[in-house]
């Protein structure tokens, strides 16, 4: 068990941040070296650079556990519609156009400490118990795991269970298809920039039709007012696209009453009953479907999978969010609105520096040391060349003699793929 245990924390060192930028930038020493920048004490500069990169890298392992103690949830909301106004103010948030859509992430919690609402009986002894009463040994592990796949009416009902260390967490399925106890992120976009203008976490099991989508959309139009010149308040999410999970006639209707031009398929478009819907849902199914058919409506429709989509892509996959590790709707929801001022903020830096980023600002700071090692290069060449002599920079026609030094390995070309 021991020797287990080093192994992992041997493969928990390899692949932490710190190791990673700390090996990174130790790469700058033989890079020098070869440049003729260092000479004497090479391994030396090389490890202190190596100690330099594992320290800048270094995360502290509850910095997001103590989110919900550093700034609430309204502070948080605060500097978010500050960030929002910023965006206004360079062009890149309008607020007419937006899109609503939901994804999945993982709950730190897991299936094994599932309990009975009532009894407070553990799944595993629940699922022995039924065993035994089966004829089955319950010691035996792979019997009882096999008489569990395989017996009928088996369920796992959020409203018979819960895990009693994260109770919000709901059992539901991953991107992946697994089952496993999940919460459900929600953004709110702006189709014209995308830029993330409401986030929050829900709970797992929450439908995206329920009875609180007005109000969701209503809070996102608040913020929008609240960041918004008085002459464009009026127009703030004058339109709202989404899949077709999103639709109910009543909440549909409620859109509309509000001046909400909604672009939401009707799945149960072919199998409504005329004769049995009112005068008022009659007209907001009719609403409905003229919008999706239009030819604005389809536009906006395409730009569901190019912003929304690409939101949840930079903030829960590359932004590590898809796992959770903190507990509770308002603690994730915190860390998803602290992650979409990220990505706000990474849409201004794009629009003010070009480079919005980490890869782009990684690739910008390596072309930029690659062209000072050129110079730097150039420079020491032309010192060291005899008088008179004719040398190409990076490649010496005399190997061998003192000059030859630095030699050029092709490292000062490189290329960079910067990504989206």
């Amino acid at each position: 068990m021991a020797e287990r245990t080093l192994k992992l924390r041997a493969l928990l060192f390899l692949y932490s941040t710190a190791n990673i930028s700390g090996c990174a930038l130790a790469l700058l020493g033989p890079v020098l070296l070869f440049a003729g920048v260092i000479d004497n004490g090479w391994m030396l500069i090389t490890a202190g650079l190596y100690a330099a990169g594992w320290l800048l890298g270094r995360k502290p392992a509850e910095l997001e556990r103590h989110i919900e103690d550093s700034l609430s949830l309204e502070q948080m909301q605060a500097m978010h519609r500050v960030l929002l106004a910023a965006l206004h103010k360079h062009g890149l948030l309008k607020g007419r156009k937006t899109g609503i859509d939901s994804s999945i992430i993982e709950a730190n919690a897991s299936l094994r400490g599932l309990e009975h609402r009532n009894t407070e009986e553990s799944y595993w002894e629940y699922v022995k118990r039924l065993a035994a009463e089966a004829g089955i040994d319950p010691q035996d592990t792979k019997a009882v795991r096999r008489f569990d796949k395989k017996r009928k009416g088996r369920k796992t009902s959020n409203d018979d269970w819960q895990n009693p260390h994260d109770p919000a967490a709901k059992v539901g399925r991953t991107k992946d298809g697994a089952c496993d106890m999940v919460y459900k992120p929600e953004h709110i976009s702006d189709l014209e920039s995308g830029a993330i203008i409401h986030a929050e976490v829900r709970p797992g099991d929450a439908a995206d039709n329920d009875t609180t989508l007005k109000a969701r959309l209503m809070t996102a139009r608040s913020t929008l007012r609240k960041v918004l010149p008085k002459a464009q308040r009026s127009r703030a999410m004058s339109e709202v696209c989404a899949d077709e999970g999103y639709f109910a006639t009543e909440q549909m209707a409620k859109l509309h009453s509000a001046k909400v031009r909604t672009i939401i398929g009707d799945p149960q478009q072919g199998r409504r009953r005329k004769e049995k819907q009112s005068r008022r849902q009659k007209r907001a199914l009719h609403r409905a479907r003229c919008a999706v058919r239009s030819k604005s409506g389809k536009a906006l429709l395409r730009k569901r999978g190019e912003h929304l989509e690409r939101g949840f892509c930079h903030v829960l996959d590359h932004g590590g969010l898809r796992r959770a590790t903190l507990r509770g709707t308002e603690k994730l929801s915190k860390r998803l609105i602290l992650a979409a001022l990220a990505h706000n903020l990474s849409l201004l830096l794009r629009k003010q520096t070009g480079i919005g980023t980490a890869k782009q600002a990684l690739a910008a700071a390596a072309g930029l040391f690659f062209a000072v090692l050129e110079a730097l290069q150039a420079i020491w060449t032309r010192l060291r060349a005899p008088q008179g002599s004719i040398m190409r920079i990076g490649h010496q026609q005399h190997p061998g003699r003192e000059e030859d030094w630095p030699p050029s390995f092709g490292l000062f070309n490189p290329s960079f793929s910067t990504g989206c």
